[in-house]
């Protein structure tokens, strides 16, 4: 037999935020009847802009923006209003790509460098290197930083369309363009995991100048970064689902 999606409740549908109950029509001052939520909790007037959209776009609201999320990502997801100018919010996500990109094409440089003779040297630390030498490896870094940001704005563009499309299979209010901006401030959360690789591989060629025998670890060092890996997955996916969580039955 086959199944019957269930009905996604009406853009004007009020919501319990808790449980996903309709509650049009109830008292504002009572509860829920499903869950005995407070139904003044889940008003649009409860939810407000992030800081980046309030403020005037700039260092200082970026960076506010980036610490809620990162330090307080379920409480930011619960405040944000789930509807509003995506195009604020892909500027905020494409600032942080960017940023991330950078990162993970140095530390893919500064790792190749050190795993595949290619490249030559078995440490990437440029010290006492040729100008030329330099100029070639920030090459190689913005090249590794193109194919990093292509990679995770596809994975983020097909995330969004996965995510929006099981949501309406399963009878859930999250439309593409809601679970876009929440994607798109997600994206503040691929900086701690580029931060520590990052800090890993370069740690490790500071080792690797600093201590004689050091590569007798050069296993262990792969042991961390396979760890790291795993991590990072974890990382993403639970402080994505705090953001799909906090705004599946969001109203505003």
């Amino acid at each position: 037999m086959a199944r019957v999606a269930p009905a996604i409740p009406e853009e004007t549908a009020l919501l319990c935020e808790k449980c996903g109950y309709i509650v049009n029509g109830i008292p504002q001052d009572s509860l829920c009847p499903e869950c005995a939520a407070p139904i003044v909790e889940s008003l649009p007037a409860a939810r407000r802009p992030p800081d980046w959209e309030r403020e005037k776009a700039g260092f200082l609201s970026f960076w506010k923006t980036t610490a809620q999320l990162i330090f307080v990502p379920g409480r930011f997801f619960r405040s944000m209003t789930p509807r509003g100018e995506v195009r604020r919010s892909a500027n905020f996500a494409r600032w942080h790509i960017w940023l991330t990109s950078f990162l993970f094409g140095a530390a893919a440089y500064i790792h190749a460098s050190w795993a595949w003779p290619i490249f030559r040297n078995k440490q990437a630390l440029w010290v006492d290197r040729p100008y030329w030498e330099m100029l070639v490896g920030s090459m190689i870094i913005a090249i590794f930083a193109m194919v990093a940001y292509v990679l995770l704005s596809v994975t983020t563009a097909i995330a969004s369309r996965l995510t929006a499309w099981e949501a309406a299979y399963r009878g859930l209010r999250l439309p593409r363009r809601v679970v876009q901006r929440a994607l798109h401030y997600h994206s503040a959360h691929y900086l701690p995991v580029a931060l520590l690789t990052l800090g890993t591989i370069w740690g490790y060629q500071v080792l690797i100048y600093k201590i004689p025998n050091i590569d007798q670890y050069a296993v262990r060092y792969l042991y961390v970064l396979c760890a790291e890996v795993i991590i990072a997955a974890a990382y993403l996916f639970i402080t994505y689902w705090k953001g799909m969580r906090n705004l599946m039955y969001a109203n505003g």
